[in-house]
């Protein structure tokens, strides 16, 4: 639900007050995408610090991976069904870090990372990821924690 709450925040402030019509609720909502699309291309890519990337890395048979570009996070999103693409703000002010989780290059689940914290860890749907990716991340959570560190 935070996930939804940091989404509509962050598009609360462009929209303007219509009078609710199916269409004029539609074409607000257009407006409001481009705007938001406009902002989102003049930061296309990501930058980290070389700490988080140094995570990025294989544990056992999983393969952990931060997002480039605001394109490959969208992809992520739409891979995974869910609302990662709202964070897009928040990695950009390196407040959340989101780990992409791959097995044999298929994307399986996604971390939230919050300065050193694991916010979440969710695959398909918001599902709770798979035993092995479960059983890898609290196995090399410190590992991966304190590369970070």
């Amino acid at each position: 639900m935070l996930d939804v709450h940091n989404a509509i925040g962050s598009l609360e402030k462009h929209f303007m007050k219509v009078k609710l019509t199916a269409k004029k609720l539609h074409d607000e909502m257009v407006r409001v995408y481009h705007i938001v699309s406009y902002e989102l291309d003049a930061k296309e890519k990501f930058e980290y610090d070389p700490i988080y990337l140094s995570a990025c890395q294989e544990y056992e048979d999983l393969e952990f991976r931060l997002p480039l570009t605001v394109k490959e996070l969208s992809l992520w999103a739409k891979l995974l069904y869910n609302c990662m693409f709202g964070y897009t703000k928040r990695i950009h002010q390196h407040k959340s870090m989101i780990y992409g989780v791959f097995k044999d290059d298929e994307f399986l689940s996604a971390i939230e990372l919050n300065g050193f914290s694991v916010v979440q860890s969710k695959g398909v749907s918001n599902s709770e990821v798979y035993k092995k990716a479960t059983s890898v991340i609290n196995g090399c959570k410190s590992n991966i924690l304190e590369s970070i560190r």
